[in-house]
């Protein structure tokens, strides 16, 4: 495996989740994945994709740069099937042969009192490419 560096972020990895049999045991595979490379962090914040737009989300940190605001799901509630609507991973397997994850340092975004749950922003003097850490494409 290729060692990751800043200068080469975001990072794109494909993911084989065809072995996981629920979100618990996705977000497993994922954060061991993430541990692994050594970007892991506590308060990672996920956001499922439309994986053909991955060249945009490599660009500008998100599928939707005109907005200033991302929905993700923390690890908490993307394991938690009862605890939000729908979560970042029932978001990205969506679309099926084109699911993908971008994947969030936390402590990058911030909820304003006046967003939504599970809706963030980019903290003041950052950028959502800045917090962006990487992204699966899930096979």
């Amino acid at each position: 495996m290729k060692k990751h560096n800043e200068q080469c972020r975001p990072y794109i990895e494909e993911l084989d989740i065809s072995k996981t049999w629920d979100n618990k045991s996705m977000c497993d595979l994922i954060i061991k994945r993430l541990k692994k490379l050594k970007i892991y962090r506590p308060n990672i914040l996920f956001r499922g994709f439309d994986g053909a737009k991955t060249e945009i989300v490599k660009q500008h940190g998100s599928d939707t740069p005109q907005r200033s605001t991302i929905w993700c799901s923390s690890e908490k509630e993307f394991i938690n099937e009862y605890g939000i609507d729908e979560s970042a991973l029932d978001y990205a397997t969506y679309y099926e042969d084109r699911a993908a994850l971008s994947i969030y340092d936390g402590d990058k975004l911030t909820q304003r009192k006046d967003d939504l749950e599970c809706q963030y922003r980019p903290k003041k003097g950052t950028n959502l490419k800045e917090a962006l850490l990487i992204i699966f494409l899930l096979k």
